[in-house]
């Protein structure tokens, strides 16, 4: 029998195998930005500020058709308007009236509770007094019409350089079309004309401009 040889080199069977942990490289967390989601969108409802007429051309009854009221057109020439006491169709039933014949403008009407009925003619749309300045502010210059004192035409001294022949102007107490509607007027003459705060309105046709001095 032979005897082992010191010093020789050890086979795979006498080296016992030594359990190593194998450590492994720690994985970089990466943290994903949680995006919330975006609110949406609310578009803005459109708000439509234009006026709504009150009524237009037709023949109406007040208090039902047509409630008592200050009421304004802007309208052409041929525009006719009458506030009724009754419907008789005769002369008597017509309280006052207006013919707009000469220039295009505005016209202005007062109906009463008192009145039976109001009629409009190629006249267009009657808007409320309330929704005049929903039209515009006060005129820089008074042109052909009737207009509000105060909300359309500021008081003071006017005077036109484009007077026509037939110019004729009217400062109002009301305008209900009468008579005693009238505070003072003037047709074809003067070209010169003071509006005084407490008027109510203020009536030119066939005039042009009117320039605050």
């Amino acid at each position: 029998m032979s005897a082992a040889v010191a010093g020789s080199p050890a086979t795979d069977t006498d080296v016992e195998t030594s359990n190593v942990d194998t450590v492994e490289p720690a994985q970089e967390v990466v943290e994903q930005e949680v995006q919330e989601p975006k609110p949406e969108e609310k578009e803005e409802p459109v708000v439509d500020n234009t006026p709504q007429p009150a009524f237009s051309d037709g023949q109406f009854i007040v208090g039902s058709d047509v409630q008592p009221g200050t009421y304004f057109v802007n309208t052409f020439s041929g525009c006719y308007w009458e506030r009724q006491a009754n419907f008789n169709g005769d002369l008597d039933s017509i309280i006052s009236n207006e013919l707009i014949s000469v220039t295009t403008g505005q016209s202005i009407v007062t109906i009463l509770e008192s009145d039976k009925g109001f009629q409009s003619q190629n006249c267009g749309s009657w808007y409320k007094e309330a929704d005049v300045e929903k039209f515009g502010g006060v005129f820089t210059s008074i042109p052909d019409g009737t207009h509000f004192v105060g909300s359309q035409v500021a008081a003071g001294t006017y005077r036109t350089t484009s007077a026509g022949d037939s110019c004729y102007w009217e400062r109002m107490a009301d305008f209900k079309g009468g008579v005693n509607s009238i505070i003072a007027n003037d047709l074809g003459g003067s070209t010169i004309v003071t509006i005084a705060a407490s008027d109510t309105g203020f009536k030119s046709t066939d005039c042009g401009s009117w320039e605050k001095q």
